[in-house]
């Protein structure tokens, strides 16, 4: 889980996956008028009931979310409520799969790595700590190797590019 408590400072969560916290909340803002609401960008929050909006402990409560897959949802610009397809969650595998809605769906952020060093973007920007990787032999760019991409390198084959 994640409380978030007043301060001055801003806060802010890129590319990060908090999942199956466990509890009613995975994440809870407690957060003044008069303090800079957390930021969340691109990233997965999935499982223990997202981010309310506010609830009776602590009244009005908020966040900036975009670009993010957050269970239940939540209003922001290019916000998902979907699985993410990880390749194996349940061994902590969090890699994305190439049918992930996460993939492509997030936002540039800066960041020129992913959590494993690989670079960013890929195509698009990714929701999540990491980054689709490229295929080298994906010539359509649909990330599936297949008959397509032979055809595409087979129209190719024996051609000089000119410097």
């Amino acid at each position: 889980s994640c409380y978030i408590r007043n301060g001055t400072e801003e806060v802010k969560f890129v590319n990060c996956l908090i999942r199956h916290t466990g509890n009613l909340y995975g994440i809870l803002v407690n957060w003044s008028t008069s303090a800079r609401s957390p930021t969340f960008i691109n990233c997965i929050l999935q499982g223990g009931g997202g981010i309310p909006r506010e609830n009776e402990r602590y009244g009005r409560i908020g966040a900036k979310v975009q670009y993010t897959n957050i269970t239940g949802g939540y209003p922001g610009k290019g916000n998902i409520n979907a699985d993410p397809l990880f390749v194996d969650p349940e061994n902590g595998d969090f890699r994305l799969q190439r049918a992930s809605p996460c993939v492509d769906s997030g936002t540039d952020t800066g960041l020129a790595v992913d959590f494993d060093g690989n670079p960013r973007p890929v195509g698009d920007y990714d929701m999540g700590p990491f980054e689709f990787p490229f295929l080298r032999c994906d010539l359509d760019g649909n990330k599936i190797v297949d008959k397509n991409d032979l055809i595409i390198f087979s129209q190719d084959w024996g051609k000089v590019v000119e410097p």
